[in-house]
This record gives structure tokens, sequence and C-alpha cells, in this order.
């Protein structure tokens, strides 16, 4: 699996005429000036927010944002489960299971996919306490100064917080759960969407028709709905 964002789901670039259109929020389709005026304006954010998905789509796979999964061998599948709804969102990931492949040299090829990650995400459980290796990839992620999530799971904050060699590293971050991994991942597609927009600014390889700021945080609101689907 490649460490590109799943982009089956993106549409090919829309052409100058269709894009132009579409970033006209006054231009609504003649079929929706039928209806009433909530309508016309649904209609309407819902052609601006295909738009724009083309740009976030194709901004996602010139230099995508990553997110490095680190967790127990214990714990394979939750880290899977949490990849699985990352791809969904056609968010890049690292996760050890999909991407070492025999004759890696693993402990090279970790240091290096940290490094290159935006976001290290920490999957913290009973079994994630008596890892001999996660303290390795928790050291290099902090060294590189890496946005650090810590995700609960079956321990609370207090059990946690009784092992003070795994705690105190951790111990200043807002720490997720689980069950809220839904507000997470909401909070993770703002940020990819504004690295988009970095990209997409800095990058000449761009789909044509470019929106506008008031369009593009229109388009981001209307993408981020329907987004909260738990593990």
């Amino acid at each position: 699996m490649s460490l590109s964002p799943s982009l089956h789901r993106c549409p090919l670039p829309v052409s100058r005429a269709k894009a132009q259109s579409a970033a006209d929020p006054g231009a609504f389709p003649q079929a929706a000036q039928q209806h009433s005026p909530i309508k016309s304006l649904q209609s309407s954010a819902e052609s601006i927010g295909e738009s724009i998905r083309v740009w976030l789509c194709h901004s996602m796979a010139i230099i995508p944002y990553t997110l490095f999964i680190s967790h127990a061998s214990e714990d394979l599948s939750l880290a899977m489960a949490v990849a699985s709804q990352l791809e969904d969102e056609g968010v890049a990931y690292f996760l050890d299971h999909h991407h070492l492949v025999p004759g890696d040299d693993f402990r090279k090829v970790i240091l290096d996919r940290i490094r290159a990650s935006h976001e290290f995400l920490w999957l913290i459980t009973p079994e994630a306490m008596g890892s001999p290796w996660l303290p390795f990839e928790l050291g290099v992620a902090q060294s590189m100064n890496i946005r650090i999530i810590p995700m609960l799971h079956r321990i609370s904050v207090a059990q946690f917080s009784e092992h003070r060699r795994w705690y105190g590293l951790v111990s200043n971050l807002t720490m997720a759960t689980v069950e809220g991994f839904a507000s997470l991942k909401a909070g993770l597609m703002v940020r990819v969407h504004r690295h988009a927009k970095m990209v997409y600014d800095d990058s000449s390889q761009r789909p044509e028709g470019k929106p506008s700021e008031m369009e593009i945080a229109l388009a981001i609101s209307v993408l981020n709905l329907n987004r909260r689907r738990p593990l």
C-alpha cells in the first residue's frame, strides 16, 4: 500500500468554465432557482464543495499530510481500524503492518517515516505500557517536534498516570480516547486541509479554477459534515 492518500474518490480536475461557474456563489443552477432559497443555497454550497474537493484531493496528492500510527503489536487490530478510517478520508498514514516488507531495515524505515510525518498518533493501552519499542518511536517524535496525539483505549488517565515513565512524557498534552476518535478526526481533517491549501498555494500542479478564500472556507465546512463516524 502506498503512503500517498487514497484518491479513488477524487474526480478529474474540473474544466475552467465549470470551475468558474462553481466559484460564483450567486450563480445558482437553474434547477436550484426553482426551489426555496434554503435549497438554492444548499445546492450552491454543494457545487462549490465539489469544486473544492477536486482542489483538496490534488493538493493532498502532491505532498501528503502524513500520520504515523504507533502501537503495540497486541493492538494491531485497533491500529488497522484507525488506519481504515484515515484511508476513507484520503489521509496518508504509516502503519508498520501495511508498509514494512520482508528485507526492510525496520529500525531505519520507522525512523525515516517518523521524521517524514506531520503527526504521531500514539495508541495507549495496557499492552503498550510493556512495549520495549514504543519509547524509541516516541523519543524520535519528540526530538523532531512532531505533533503527538496520545489516544487512550482500555486504560483511564488515572491508570495511565501510574506509569510515570510514560505519563511524564506526554502529561502536558490533551489526551484523546478511542470513543472520541470522531472529534479527533475532525480536528485532524482541518489540519490536513490547511496543509493542502499551503501546498496548493505554493505548487504549479493545480487543477483549473482556483477558488476564493471565502469559497474555500465554505466548502471545507461542507466537506467536514458527516465525518463524525465512530470506530
